[in-house]
This record gives structure tokens, C-alpha cells and sequence, in this order.
């Protein structure tokens, strides 16, 4: 197998520090209780606009632990990976029972995206009124923010059913099921306000992002109410289309999350499927060593079937790192991988699927041989898979473990064998992940009997 080099861009869009500060040890005090801690940090410092960069970081920081902790359970209940381990909770979610309130390792991430949801917008407000008083030295800063929002957003909208908008200690309703759209909305709201003044490199990442944002939109519209049952999976073009061939122009490449070496979440993507294997990369793409690690790619392309497929390759290689040698090259913690928010493969996918939507099946073959030559691949003529059937592959490769399969499963019926016939993702399909048994219980609006879900 050709080598594949770190596939990391050098531009990554959500960046944190990694590592500890190291704090000063020479404080007087009278009394082992009595100790001025530095880290203690008001509300009333978060005012200060010194202290924008700061706000942006801790932000962003919590996004990616929030990814990292959803994006476990959620490979999980796809065809992405295969259980192999030891837990209960990580096979139910192999089977398709996604629906499970208490499921520990989707109730111990919502912890992680409700802070990074707080968080973001609490920046956005914060950076919003220093620029307003014009006090805000970097500009950049408060891009950062508006797409960092649409970010979290974007990702609650792709996998709850339901969620809660809180307050830190006043609690939220439901927004309900029917109304998940509106975190499209947010999504989008922020990066409009964000592509006002944003230029170069992060104009065409936030033209990316609103491509995938409107694009998630139509796939939300297709999938509900549930159970769904779509006659054409297709999301005709809503105005990702402009924005995606806007992003491929402006040279957009791709972003990828990452996250600091101390804050990797509950449950943490990397450690699970690298380091203790609860879950591994599926026998669709890969062999696997006795370990249950990835040994090589076995996956050969649809149409160029003499080639193992090189954006699976290349997608297996930025995520299971380090620990599955031979496979990776990439030598990189094994419990943090980068996780890809959005790309150019995505654009030219998006490209491709307004045009089989609206008919147009040259433009489609245009667009889909335009993100094969990308890799040197044999162009598509029509023979062989079906157009549809090939774009479902398509973004079945070049968006591994990017957080897009569930409902591409839903919206183009594919059915894991691993599903239970009684299992949520049968039952009831479209339905994603729930409000946790945590929130349920300690949330008035929620608690005693009050929310009955559709999804379960």
C-alpha cells in the first residue's frame, strides 16, 4: 500500500493549546484553604476585551471536546465502524438503538456540547459588544467566533433529536423535535454575519461551512417527520450550490477540528477506537489485525476497480493514527485525532448532487469526475453503478468519519447489517440521538413524565 502522507492542512480552523499551564507555587497563606487560585476567573473579566482571544480559544477548545465526545457513540450506530469490545452501551449502538436516554456514552457527551453550545454563543455575544465599542483590537477574532458557532450548531442539528438552549444555571425547554431546523438557522445566521467582513483564507472556510449548513438543512427536510421515507433522497439546490463553487474559488482546501492533550471529552473518539478498540474501523474498508486494529485497505474504488480506494485511504489515515501501524503513517497521538468539520471533497460532492437533482446528468458526471481526478482516478462514463448509487459511495469515502453518514443511511436506505429489526434506526428512521437521561431528570421542563419524544 502507497504511503499517504499527513493529510493535516497547515490552516486548521479550530486550534487550542495543548498542555498544561504551569502555575506558581510560591503563594502565602495562613491556611492550606486559604490559597488565591490564578485560575479563578470572574464573570465580570470576560467584559474586558483584553480578553477577546481568550474567550475565542476556550470556545473553540470546548467545540472540539464536544466533537470528540459525540462523534464516539455517533461512528458507533453507523456502518462506519464495528463493535469489537467489551462495553454494553457501544454494541446497543452498533445495533441501531440509538434512541436510548441513557445510554452512558451519548449522556456523557451531551455534557461536553451543551457547554461548547453555551460557550460559543456567549462569545459571539461578548466579541458582538466589544466590536460594537469598537474595542475589539482583532477583527478576526470575532470571525472566528461566528463560524466556531456554526460549527456546534451545525453538528447538534445533524445529530439530536431534541435539545435544550440553557442558560448555565436557568434551565431550557425542548425546542422539539419538529424544530431542530432552527439550528441550521443559527448556524447560518452566524456565518452570514461572519461573510460580511471575513477575507482570504477564512471567507472561503466560512463559505464552505454555509454550503454544508444549507445542505444539512435539505437533508433535515427529507428526514422529517419521522419515520422517514423519502421517494427521492436528493437535496435539490437551496443556495449551497453557489456557495460551494464560492469556497472551491476562493482555494478552500479543508478544516479540520482539533484538541488540546488534557481536555479530549467523555467518551474521547481516538481513545476508543485507537487505543482501547470498543469500536473499529468497519470490514468494508479494511482487515483487521488480531487486535482488532486496522491492518490495510481493502476497499477497491466503484468504477477504477483496480485501485484500493484512495479516499477512504486517505480518511483511514487521518483518524486511526499512530497505534494501528502499518496502516497509518500519520504519527500522531492516538486518542486525538483531527476530526474534519467540512472540505473541498465535500464541495465538489455538493456540486455534483445539486445536478443529479435538478436532472442535469452531464453536469453530475462533471462534477463527480472532477473529485475523482483529485485522487488520479478513471473517470465515470455511465457504465457501471448507477449515478446514485455512486454518489452515496462517494460520500461514503471521502466523508468518513466526518459526521455525515447516519442520515445519508437514512436518506438513501441503507440498512447496517448490524441494525437490530427492532432497533431505532429501523423502527424509526431519521430519528438520531436523544436528550440525555441527565438533563431529562434534572430539568423542569423535562422531568416527572412532561417530555414524551417521538424518537425512542
Amino acid at each position: 500500500m502507497t504511503p499517504i502522507k499527513d493529510p493535516r492542512p497547515a490552516r486548521a480552523f479550530l486550534r487550542t493549546v495543548a498542555g498544561l499551564l504551569a502555575l506558581a507555587s510560591n503563594v502565602a497563606c495562613s491556611s492550606l484553604l486559604e490559597v488565591d487560585n490564578p485560575n479563578n476567573v470572574t464573570a465580570d473579566a470576560l467584559g474586558n476585551p483584553a480578553a477577546a482571544p481568550t474567550i475565542v480559544n476556550g470556545a473553540e477548545n470546548s467545540t472540539a471536546r464536544a466533537l470528540h465526545s459525540i462523534f464516539t457513540p455517533y461512528v458507533a450506530v453507523t456502518d462506519e465502524t464495528v463493535f469489537h469490545g467489551s462495553r454494553d452501551d457501544y454494541q446497543q449502538l452498533d445495533q441501531g438503538q440509538a434512541g436510548n436516554a441513557a445510554n452512558e456514552y451519548t449522556n456523557a457527551a451531551s455534557f461536553n456540547v451543551n457547554e461548547a453550545r453555551w460557550l460559543a454563543d456567549n462569545a459571539v455575544k461578548l466579541l458582538e459588544g466589544f466590536s460594537s465599542a469598537n474595542k475589539l483590537n482583532d477583527p478576526a477574532l470575532l470571525s472566528r467566533a461566528y463560524l466556531n458557532k456554526a460549527v456546534i450548531y451545525t453538528m447538534i442539528g445533524d445529530m439530536y433529536d431534541d435539545f435544550t438552549i440553557s442558560d448555565r444555571t436557568v434551565a431550557g425547554a425542548p425546542v422539539g423535535e419538529a424544530n431542530m431546523y432552527k439550528m441550521y438557522d443559527s448556524a447560518q445566521r452566524a456565518l452570514d454575519k461572519g461573510l460580511t467582513s471575513s477575507t482570504g483564507e477564512m471567507r472561503g472556510t466560512m463559505l464552505a461551512m454555509r454550503a454544508r449548513v444549507r445542505h444539512a438543512k435539505g437533508v433535515f427536510a427529507l428526514l422529517n417527520p419521522v419515520p422517514a421515507a423519502p421517494s427521492n433522497p436528493l437535496v435539490p439546490d437551496n443556495g449551497y450550490l453557489a456557495d460551494a463553487r464560492a469556497a472551491l474559488a476562493a482555494g478552500f482546501t479543508h478544516a479540520d477540528a482539533l484538541v488540546s492533550s488534557v481536555n479530549t471529552g467523555n467518551p474521547a473518539f481516538g481513545f476508543e477506537l485507537n487505543n482501547r478498540v470498543e469500536i473499529s474501523t468497519g470490514p468494508f474498508f479494511v482487515s483487521l489485525l488480531p487486535n482488532n486494529k486496522p491492518r490495510e485497505v481493502i476497499l477497491h474504488d466503484i468504477v477504477d476497480t483496480g485501485k484500493i480506494d484512495p479516499f477512504a485511504t486517505e480518511m483511514i489515515n487521518l483518524t486511526n493514527v499512530a497505534s494501528c501501524t502499518p496502516l497509518c503513517t500519520y504519527d500522531g497521538d492516538p486518542n486525538l485525532p483531527p476530526i474534519r468539520v467540512v472540505s473541498d471533497n465535500e464541495m465538489r460532492l455538493l456540486i455534483a448532487e445539486a445536478a443529479l437533482a435538478a436532472g442535469n446528468v452531464g453536469d453530475f458526471d462533471a462534477a463527480i469526475n472532477e473529485l475523482r481526478a483529485t485522487k488520479g482516478l478513471a473517470p465515470y462514463t455511465g457504465a457501471g453503478p448507477g449515478r446514485l448509487a455512486l454518489l452515496e459511495y462517494e460520500r461514503r469515502v471521502a466523508l468518513l468519519f466526518m459526521g455525515r453518514r447516519l442520515n445519508d443511511m437514512y436518506r438513501f436506505g441503507t440498512i447496517d447489517p448490524s441494525w437490530n429489526p427492532n432497533s431505532t434506526a429501523v423502527r424509526q428512521r431519521g430519528c438520531l440521538f436523544p436528550i440525555g437521561i441527565s438533563e431529562r431528570e434534572s430539568n423542569p421542563h423535562l422531568s416527572g413524565g412532561k417530555y414524551q419524544p417521538v424518537c425512542r
